[in-house]
């Protein structure tokens, strides 16, 4: 959300070029070409949005009415080009400036602090939908199957599963099947081990790291039981 103003052309280049290097679509109100109600879209568009970019520059009326509702549901990234630009009760949220008499120095940082911020409120919002379980289906003779599931909403990519050091004497993977190419929502994949353990219950703490389809990097720690 930004205004419609030529002099603002080249940051709007920029957004697009961010959004483009962190892998996300940029959509803006005049981008929406099916006929309604363009404010309802605007909203519509804004509740199904991932990550919402706020430009305050010129502290447009329209920008901070469109604000104002995504901050019920989003936490957006605020862009300006002075603190002036951001009203009293804004000023408090942590803001991607521009401008100012050294150029070269904010153009240098801009558009990567841009992204970065953008990655944050990207991964902040995938962390919610995003989730693998790890669960040890044992079979006889002292094979098992580590399996792994996606409990999540995104799909899941390079899956990979750490074992602590001292677990891996008692319970070892079998081949080379991590990492895991993709798992999608409800599917799983089952990793074959071996169990050397004792009698007693067993119980251990596995780290599933995986990928979104962003490249961004997700860690889950799950706990796991065996019988020897």
């Amino acid at each position: 959300m930004m205004p419609f103003d030529s002099e603002l052309d080249w940051l709007h280049d920029e957004l697009k070029e961010v959004a483009s290097r962190v892998n996300v679509e940029l959509t803006r109100a005049d981008d929406i070409s099916q006929p309604g109600v363009i404010i309802q879209q605007i909203l519509d568009s804004v509740d199904e949005a991932d990550v919402i970019v706020a430009v305050c520059t010129g502290k447009n009326p329209n920008v901070f009415f469109e604000l104002g509702y995504a901050w019920l549901k989003h936490d957006p990234v605020l862009v300006a080009e002075s603190d002036n630009d951001l009203p009293f009760d804004v000023s408090a949220y942590r803001t991607v400036m521009y401008g100012g008499n050294n150029a070269q120095s904010w153009q240098g940082t801009f558009g990567s602090s841009l992204s970065a911020a953008v990655r944050l409120q990207t991964k902040q919002q995938n962390q919610s939908n995003a989730g693998l379980s790890a669960t040890i289906v044992e079979g006889s003779g002292g094979e098992s199957k580590l399996v792994i599931e996606n409990t999540g909403a995104i799909a899941m990519y390079d899956v990979s599963v750490h074992l602590p050091d001292d677990v891996k004497r008692g319970f070892h993977l079998i081949g080379a099947n991590v990492p895991i190419d993709e798992i999608t929502p409800g599917a799983a994949a089952s990793l074959l081990a071996t169990a050397t353990f004792g009698l007693s219950k067993s119980n251990f703490v596995v780290t599933v790291n995986a990928l979104d389809g962003n490249g961004m990097e997700y860690s889950f720690r799950k706990t796991v039981s065996i019988h020897g």
